[in-house]
């Protein structure tokens, strides 16, 4: 069971209810609207301040690729166990972005009191662990060191003082370059499952981007040292685009994809066809399949018997959205 009215990620104000199928929605002011499943307070109970605002990142940023994330026991594992480092800029640009998307109007006067609807969802979107950092981030870099925003604070009647940013010009300077990011990258990051089931896919997925005039990244293919979740965000930071296979349902597919997204950079989706809509068996467990609002995208699918065909439609996607890449070569 859980707290009446709280979140147990983020401790907010979250009312949720109880599914027929022993599931809970929450819908919170920092997080946003999640489902646990297979899930309960006890599993939160010891998550450090950095867990937890991973996670709340991680809803939003999904939320950009589906209405409601779903969260199961495994999933969960996989992202408490597997947080991400994200710099300080990373999380500037993430805080402006979002300013913009709240009013994309110039010289607006945002308001983000402490509290206030504005506050939560900017620290949910942003990874903010806490009231330290984004004290940091919102006054020292933001407005200081960058001069993206004005940090302006009113006196009222009471004892409590109303904040609020107002983005500047040179932080709508900057925003015209989040919206169209990295655009003089070469590279294409995969974000896919690592099981010898999809290598054939997989060298696929390689050849259509470089068919496009683009190098492709997969992580476990490249030299580095230190942790592969952050050269994963790495990646992702330098790349043009994403190609994110969704074959297996794996988080750390859907992190990656719903963080590229967060940052404005294009995702191309595909999956095995026999996960788009599967027919549950009588008596077998529930088939994989592609989260639900994902059916509404542009969902590139493949099997064993198509892949030359993949390969070319994969191309195709890639030259119609992205354009063609620097290292095209005519054939």
């Amino acid at each position: 069971m859980f707290k009446e009215g709280i979140c147990p990620i983020c401790g907010n104000k979250a009312p949720h209810a109880e599914t027929d199928q022993n599931n809970y929605i929450f819908d919170c002011v920092r997080c946003g609207e999640y489902v646990l499943i297979g899930l309960y307070d006890i599993h939160f109970k010891d998550l450090s301040d950095t867990q937890r605002a991973h996670l709340s990142g991680y809803i939003r940023d999904n939320q950009s690729l589906t209405s409601r994330c779903l969260i199961n026991r495994e999933e969960f594992t996989d992202i408490i166990n597997n947080v991400v480092q994200i710099l300080p800029s990373i999380k500037a640009n993430k805080i402006l972005l979002t300013l913009s998307d709240i009013s994309n109007i110039p010289g607006t006067e945002i308001e983000i009191t402490k509290g206030s609807n504005n506050f939560f969802l900017l620290q949910g979107k942003s990874y903010i662990i806490n009231n330290d950092e984004w004290i940091y981030i919102i006054q020292d870099l933001l407005e200081k060191e960058l001069g993206y925003i004005e940090f302006i604070k009113y006196a009222t009647a009471g004892p409590l003082t109303k904040s609020y940013i107002k983005i500047t010009p040179k932080g709508w300077n900057q925003l015209s370059k989040l919206r169209l990011p990295n655009q003089n990258s070469n590279t294409a990051f995969i974000a896919m499952w690592f099981n010898n089931i999809v290598k054939p896919v997989r060298e696929i997925i390689k050849q259509a981007i470089r068919n496009a005039g683009y190098e492709p990244k997969i992580v476990d293919e490249e030299p580095f040292n230190g942790d592969v979740v952050n050269q994963i965000i790495t990646y992702i930071n330098q790349a043009r685009f994403v190609i994110a296979d969704l074959t297996e349902q794996r988080q750390g597919v859907y992190f990656e994809a719903g963080y590229a997204k967060g940052l404005n950079i294009p995702v191309i989706y595909s999956v095995r066809d026999d996960q788009i809509d599967p027919i549950k068996e009588t008596g077998k467990p529930d088939p994989l399949r592609v989260h639900f609002d994902l059916n509404h995208q542009n969902l590139l699918s493949w099997n064993n018997d198509n892949l030359v065909d993949f390969q070319k439609r994969l191309t195709n996607q890639i030259t119609a959205t992205i354009g063609v890449g620097p290292l095209y070569k005519e054939k």
